[in-house]
């Protein structure tokens, strides 16, 4: 399929991750777009949304460690956890940043996690937040995440707010993971701030904001903008096969793969034709079994 790939789209302040597809959608024409991991419309930063046959790719994305720099906020409690939601307490304390250093190893390797009330998270086929907003009780159950590592970037006693750098695995919610430091501390809190700087191979160096992609699309066309479907997952390994068995594939059918090619113990593997990505699958028996073949 013409136009299949990746963007690393610069999510801006205010917009939801659903409004970016859609826009994605009119800029390349097409419905085949979907992003790997929604940030709130609060939320800024990578965004990494696939054209296309790149569709096909999201879920392994979306399992990649993310990075965020956040900000949290002393003194409030809010029903979002973030400033879009409504006070529900207040508290004039602020920590020092020792106590603040003496309880984030709470928050390191695998913890459990309650996600807020407010989010997109299905409880019984309805989203939490509607339920939320339609005044119905709601018990949020808690779940394993696990943060890599998490350190404090800025302190600022004047402001009465705190910096922090998090990476973390799929499904982490910073909003908790702030209101959960704040209360573990003594106070209350809620996000200020918050930038994602990576998810996987996607990362702040190579962002492309809404603005500047209208402008490539219209100037240079939209093939000119896309990473290839590949490109994200620079740590699957590839096989090559030749045009025989490179068909076979294409038509969903296994292919034999050649002695001494396998050497590594990947979940995934790359098959490939003249350096052109045609599946994706995974190694049974000596064979290539395709799970999502590419019409590219």
């Amino acid at each position: 399929m013409k136009n299949s790939g990746w963007i690393n789209v610069d999510k801006p302040y205010g917009m939801s991750s659903a409004k970016v597809v859609s826009i994605l959608r009119w800029l390349f024409n097409t419905r085949k777009v979907g992003h790997a991991g929604t940030l709130d419309p609060l939320a800024t930063g990578v965004l990494p949304v696939a054209i296309g046959e790149a569709t096909k790719t999201i879920f392994l994305i979306q399992d990649r460690p993310k990075e965020y720099e956040f900000t949290l906020q002393f003194g409030k409690e809010m029903t979002t956890y973030d400033e879009e939601g409504e006070v529900v307490g207040e508290s004039d304390f602020m920590p020092s940043l020792e106590q603040l250093k003496q309880i984030l190893p709470e928050f390191s390797g695998n913890i459990m996690q309650v996600p807020p009330v407010f989010s997109a998270i299905r409880i019984d086929g309805r989203r939490a937040y509607d339920i939320a907003r339609s005044g119905e009780y709601i018990e949020m159950k808690p779940r394993q995440i696990t943060v890599h590592s998490l350190v404090i970037t800025d302190f600022d006693l004047l402001s009465k707010s705190a910096s922090f750098k998090v990476e973390c695995s799929k499904g982490t919610y910073i909003r908790s993971l702030g209101h959960d430091i704040a209360k573990k501390v003594g106070g209350l809190g809620y996000i200020r701030a918050l930038r994602r700087t990576k998810v996987g191979d996607f990362t702040k160096k190579n962002l492309i904001s809404i603005e500047k992609l209208k402008e490539l699309v219209h100037n240079a066309g939209p093939e000119e903008c896309l990473l290839s479907v590949d490109s994200a997952l620079d740590d699957i390994p590839a096989i090559l096969f030749f045009e025989e068995d490179a068909n076979k594939l294409l038509r969903g059918m296994k292919a034999k793969v050649a002695d001494g090619v396998i050497n590594n113990t990947s979940d995934y593997f790359f098959a490939k034709n003249m350096n052109k990505v045609i599946a994706l699958g995974k190694i049974a028996n000596s064979y290539f079994v395709p799970i999502r073949v590419f019409n590219l």
